[in-house]
C-alpha cells in the first residue's frame, strides 16, 4: 500500500519476458506482453491471471493502446508485417482491421484511443500517407450497434502490394 492507500498490482502474465500496460478505462487495462518472441496485444482486468491475448492469428506483432472499457484499439501486423490499426472486442478472434477503410495509398496505420457517445464509436490514431510522404492524424467513426442490427465501417477494401503498401481498390 502506498502512502495514499493505493495498491500496486503486477500485471505481467505468466510466461511473459516483459509487459507494458498502456491504457485503462473502467476495469480494463490494455497494452502488450512479449511471449515466445512475439509482442502480443493484451487485455487485463486488474490481475496478471486475467490477461487475455488479443494477438490475431497470423500476427507477429500487436499492441493495444486504448480501451473504452468494452472495446480495445491498437495495431496488428499480419502477414507482410505492416502495422494496421485494429479494433478488438475482448478476444483475438474479434480483431477488426480498421485500415481497410482508408482510401489512397497508406503504408501503415495505428489506433491510439477509443471513446463513444450515445450514438457513435470514435477511434483516433494516425497512418503513413504514401502520397504525402508523412504521418497524418486519422479518426474512424461508426454507429454504435443497436438492438435493431449490426453496423459496420463502410468503405472500399484495400489492395496489398507485395511490398506491403496499401492502395485503394
Amino acid at each position: 500500500m502506498d502512502r495514499h492507500g493505493g495498491l500496486l498490482v503486477d500485471l505481467n502474465p505468466a510466461g511473459a519476458a516483459f509487459s507494458l500496460a498502456i491504457g485503462a478505462s473502467g476495469t480494463q487495462q490494455v497494452g502488450f506482453a512479449r511471449i515466445d518472441n512475439i509482442t502480443r496485444a493484451g487485455l487485463w482486468s486488474g490481475t496478471a491471471g486475467s490477461w487475455v491475448d488479443l494477438n490475431p492469428t497470423g500476427s507477429n506483432d500487436s499492441i493495444a493502446n486504448g480501451t473504452s472499457g468494452t472495446q480495445q484499439v491498437g495495431f496488428a501486423a499480419i502477414g507482410n508485417g505492416v502495422p494496421r490499426a485494429s479494433l478488438w472486442s475482448g478476444t483475438a478472434g474479434s480483431s477488426d482491421d480498421l485500415s481497410i477503410t482508408l482510401t489512397g495509398s497508406w503504408r501503415s496505420s495505428f489506433a491510439r484511443s477509443i471513446w463513444n457517445d450515445a450514438t457513435t464509436l470514435y477511434v483516433a490514431g494516425y497512418g503513413r500517407n504514401n502520397a504525402a510522404g508523412r504521418d497524418e492524424a486519422l479518426l474512424w467513426t461508426r454507429p454504435l450497434v443497436s438492438a435493431c442490427g449490426l453496423s459496420d465501417i463502410a468503405g472500399p477494401g484495400p489492395t496489398v502490394r507485395p511490398d506491403g503498401e496499401l492502395t485503394a481498390s
